[in-house]
C-alpha cells in the first residue's frame, strides 16, 4: 500500500492504522483528510451514501477586509502571501493580479495599503500560485492562452525589498508550488516532455533544479498529495495519473482512470492509511432545470496495484445554479465558483455544502481562491477583493 517506506526507504515501514469508522463508508465529518475505507482492500469499498440532513455544524465565512478595485474592473487572480509586518511579525498579504501587473497590498499601522506593483510587458498574466512554507515569495505565470514564462516573485517584508527572478521559459503546461521551498515545472520541447523541480533560496533564486523521470506522455497538470511531502501528482490529457516521489526523481506508478471520468482535472490528492485519493473536478457538469450533477469525485486508488473506486462525489447545491466557473482546494477545504455568481465550500469528507457566498447588491463572485490556513480570498464582477476568516466549528 502507500505507505511512508516508499519514500523513506525505510525497510519494514508500516502505513499508519485506519481511523476507527463504523462501516467501510468515508467518515462524514473528515477535518484534516479524507478518511479511510475500513475494507480489506481500500478500493473495494461501496462508496458512501449522500446525508439527507443539514450539517449540524455549518462553516462560516467573516469578512475580514476588502479591497476596492485593486487590480481595476479587469481581476485575473488573487492569492495570499505572507510578508513581514513593522512589528516582524509574519502578516497575511493579498496579492492581486491585473491584465499586465501583479500589485501586494498589506496591514500596516494606518490600514490597508499597496505595497508593490510588478508591471510585465511581454506576455500578460495568466495567474497567481502560492508557494507553501515559503513566508514572502510566489509565482506568477505569464502568456496568452498558455503559460510561456514563470517568474517567481519576493516581498521579504511590508516595507521590502521587492524582487522578481525567471523561474523558466518557453512551452510550459504546469507550475507548481510544492513544500520546501520548491517549484514544479512541465515543459515540452520538440523532443520530449520534462518535468523539473526547482529549489528555491530564501529570496527566490533558484538555488538547484533537478528532472524528474520523463513521462512520456503529455502533462496538463500537476498536484500535491497531503500527508507526502515528497509526492508530485502528474495528470495527462489521456486521464492518466502518473505518481513521482520528488525526492530520488523516480515515477513509482502510473494509474489509468480511463473513461471514467471524462473531462476530469485532478487537484489534489491525499495519503491516508495507504490509499491514495484523487480529488477530481468535473469540469464540463453543471445543473439544469434544478438537477444536481456531480462537480467533484473523490476517488480511492492503491497506488501499488493502480486499482480505483469511486469513494464518493460533491454535488452542485441548488442555491448555486450555472457552470461551474472555477475551483480551488486547500487541505480539506474546496471552493468553487459558478455562473451564478455564487461560491460554494465543501470539506472534503462531507457530501453537502458547508458553507456559500452567495451574489450581493454590487453583483456576483467570479473568483474564490483559498489563502493562508484561515482564509478565503473572494473577487466580485466590479473587480472588488475580499478577503474572508473560514472557520469550521466542534461539534
Amino acid at each position: 500500500y502507500f505507505s511512508d517506506s516508499m519514500w523513506t526507504g525505510v525497510p519494514g515501514t508500516q502505513p499508519p492504522a485506519p481511523n476507527k469508522v463504523t462501516s467501510p463508508e468515508l467518515s462524514p465529518r473528515a477535518r484534516q483528510s479524507p478518511s479511510a475505507c475500513t475494507a480489506k482492500d481500500p478500493v473495494s469499498a461501496p462508496s458512501p451514501a449522500s446525508p439527507k440532513s443539514p450539517l449540524p455544524h455549518p462553516a462560516s465565512l467573516q469578512l475580514v477586509h476588502t479591497l476596492k478595485a485593486p487590480a481595476g474592473p479587469c481581476l485575473v487572480d488573487v492569492c495570499s502571501v505572507c510578508c513581514r509586518g513593522e512589528d516582524g511579525a509574519l502578516r497575511e498579504c493579498v496579492v492581486t493580479a491585473g491584465e499586465w501587473a501583479v500589485s501586494v497590498w498589506g496591514p500596516k499601522v494606518q490600514g490597508w495599503s499597496l505595497l508593490h506593483t510588478w508591471t510585465f510587458t511581454e506576455h500578460p498574466v495568466i495567474g497567481l500560485e502560492m508557494l507553501p512554507d515559503s513566508p514572502g515569495l510566489l509565482c506568477v505565470t505569464l502568456g496568452q492562452l498558455e503559460i510561456r514564462e514563470a517568474r517567481v516573485l519576493g516581498c521579504v517584508s511590508v516595507d521590502g525589498p521587492f524582487s522578481h527572478t525567471l523561474l523558466c521559459a518557453g512551452k510550459v503546461q504546469a507550475v507548481l508550488g510544492v513544500s520546501g521551498c520548491r517549484v514544479a515545472c512541465c515543459s515540452q520541447s520538440e523532443s520530449r516532455q520534462a518535468v523539473d523541480l526547482m529549489r528555491l533560496s530564501e529570496e527566490g533564486r533558484t538555488e538547484d533544479t533537478f528532472s524528474l523521470a520523463s513521462p512520456g506522455q503529455s502533462v496538463r497538470a500537476l498536484a500535491v498529495v497531503d500527508g507526502q511531502k515528497d509526492a508530485l501528482i502528474g495528470y495527462t490529457d489521456s486521464s492518466d495519473v502518473l505518481l513521482w516521489n520528488m525526492r530520488t526523481s523516480h515515477l513509482l506508478q502510473r494509474i489509468s482512470l480511463g473513461l471514467s471520468y471524462p473531462g476530469s482535472m485532478c487537484l489534489r490528492g491525499y495519503s491516508q492509511s495507504g490509499v491514495l485519493f484523487l480529488l477530481l473536478q468535473c469540469v464540463f457538469v453543471s445543473t439544469l432545470d434544478g438537477e444536481e450533477g456531480a462537480l467533484f469525485s473523490l476517488v480511492a486508488t492503491n497506488p501499488v496495484t493502480a486499482k480505483t473506486s469511486l469513494a464518493h462525489s460533491l454535488s452542485q447545491p441548488a442555491q448555486c445554479p450555472g457552470r461551474l466557473v472555477h475551483g480551488d482546494v486547500r487541505g480539506d477545504a474546496v471552493a468553487a465558483v459558478f455562473q451564478s455568481g455564487a461560491v460554494a465550500v465543501w470539506a472534503v469528507g462531507d457530501s453537502r455544502v458547508v458553507t456559500t457566498l452567495l451574489p450581493g447588491p454590487v453583483g456576483g463572485w467570479h473568483l474564490a481562491r483559498w489563502g493562508g490556513a484561515c482564509s478565503l480570498l473572494a473577487g466580485q464582477l466590479n473587480g472588488d477583493v475580499s478577503l474572508y476568516h473560514y472557520s469550521l466549528p466542534e461539534p
